[in-house]
């Protein structure tokens, strides 16, 4: 039986002359944790196509299917653009990361309506915002926290935060210049300390090597036509 629901053990025993009776329900549950099976194709004008929905292993009362149609190729990113736009916490690090897609497919954000629980808001009003807690969360020294009210700068988010804002300007949007020269400032300044960082590997070896901001801070600075030219050299 694949259905679940409540199933029930009876125990019935005749002995002594009487009839004893027990009766144990008992929770029928599926086997494994929740599964998911993505597909997708296409088809050329005028033609028509069948789809068989499978239920495969499924428990057929247990199961959910979306059919999703569209124009472009680029609806087969739907199901990680929808994880990224509705990723439920608001530090600064995955502000960013919900609204850097929407840069690039806010239009199919706002078809697939994967802005519901942000009360319809279009991802236009998204970047924006992203951009508006960018600048509220940035220190003296240019760089950005990760979350309102505090001090703590955090290097990889505010190379991250600046990839953005260059990008979010590029697609047309309004970003004030002294915010980002200021987040660019601070990655430069970073850069001229050499930072490396300890790496253990093979459990008793390490060596030293460059911290993952370096190589993307360098990045950031090439596509503000701000390269480092002394630290891509060093390193």
């Amino acid at each position: 039986d694949k259905n679940i629901g409540v199933g029930k053990l009876m125990i019935t025993v005749n002995a002594l002359g009487e009839k004893f009776t027990d009766a144990t329900e008992i929770s029928v549950r599926p086997p494994s944790t929740l599964q998911k099976e993505t597909g997708s194709g296409s088809i050329t004008g005028g033609n028509k196509q069948r789809i068989p929905i499978e239920f495969r292993d499924f428990m057929r009362n247990t199961v959910n299917y979306n059919l999703v149609v569209s124009r472009s190729p680029v609806v087969e990113l739907a199901g990680h653009l929808k994880y990224l736009v509705q990723y439920p916490y608001g530090c600064t690090e995955q502000t960013v990361s919900s609204a850097f897609p929407q840069l690039y497919y806010g239009d199919m954000v706002d078809m697939m309506q994967l802005n519901k629980s942000q009360n319809k808001l279009n991802a236009n009003t998204n970047i924006i915002e992203a951009i508006r807690k960018i600048k509220m969360r940035q220190l003296y020294n240019g760089a950005v926290t990760l979350w309102d009210g505090t001090d703590q700068e955090d290097w990889w988010t505010t190379v991250y935060a600046a990839h953005f804002l260059l990008e979010a300007r590029k697609a047309g949007f309004d970003v004030d210049n002294s915010l980002v020269e200021t987040m660019l400032n601070y990655i430069n300044h970073r850069l001229r300390n050499k930072e490396t960082i300890l790496y253990y590997y093979n459990r008793d070896q390490n060596k030293k090597i460059a911290p993952k901001e370096v190589a993307y801070g360098l990045y950031v600075l090439a596509l503000a036509n701000r390269p480092n030219v002394p630290a891509m050299n060093y390193y």
